[in-house]
């Protein structure tokens, strides 16, 4: 089935889109009820059904979603995953797109879509992962309103914080940014971030 794929398909999408090379290739085995968490990755995915079938829940990165899904820190082992899981409900403001992806279908799952994927028969998938094309630094204006262009941006944010106060700092900062809010004790940093989040952000954004 492999050899069989219709790699035309697969190149002529990389070409239309200008993505990077083909990086990945991953053989996914599960059995029905099984399910992987929503997170979302770094690069494109030709998610290619091959056997049974799969119901994906796919979230763009706008913001009601990136908040309701409360996703985890970079730097911490969950990183890109949600905090929320699907299976017990839906937050209020998530909006969720649903997808069955049967033998022979080919569902195409952004960079930083967030994705729950549920085994609803026994199943073998295979997955194509290409990275972004790179970024054109001239094209850049700002407010930066590309959600893409947020979502690295704020990991690029949460890098700069891991490197000023190290990773344990960093962490805990978020965690509580992403709970309570308390962050009296980050109160210095704390300003900073917004700053440059309100700089380079529309306000709707600027979370």
């Amino acid at each position: 089935d492999f050899q069989e794929f219709n790699w035309a398909l697969a190149q002529a999408t990389q070409q239309i889109y200008k993505w990077g090379k083909l990086t990945t290739n991953l053989l996914l085995l599960s059995e029905p009820g099984q399910y992987t968490p929503a997170h979302y990755d770094l690069q494109h995915n030709l998610f290619c059904q091959v056997v049974g079938q799969k119901k994906v829940w796919l979230c763009d990165p706008v913001l009601p979603n990136y908040l309701g899904l409360k996703p985890y820190p970079l730097h911490h082992p969950c990183d890109r995953q949600a905090q929320v899981d699907l299976e017990v409900g839906i937050p209020d403001g998530v909006t969720v797109h649903e997808a069955i992806v049967n033998p022979g279908e080919v569902l195409y799952i952004p960079m930083y879509w967030w994705h729950h994927v549920k085994t609803t028969q026994r199943s073998t998938s295979v997955t194509f992962w290409y990275v972004s094309p790179p970024v054109d630094i001239s094209t850049l204006a700002l407010p930066i309103t590309k959600v893409e262009d947020i979502m690295a941006l704020r990991r690029n944010i949460e890098g700069l914080v891991a490197k000023h106060v190290g990773v344990k700092e960093a962490l805990k900062y978020w965690t509580l940014l992403g709970t309570d809010g308390n962050v009296a004790e980050y109160s210095q940093m704390h300003s900073i971030v917004v700053q440059l989040l309100t700089h380079v952000l529309a306000p709707p954004d600027t979370p």
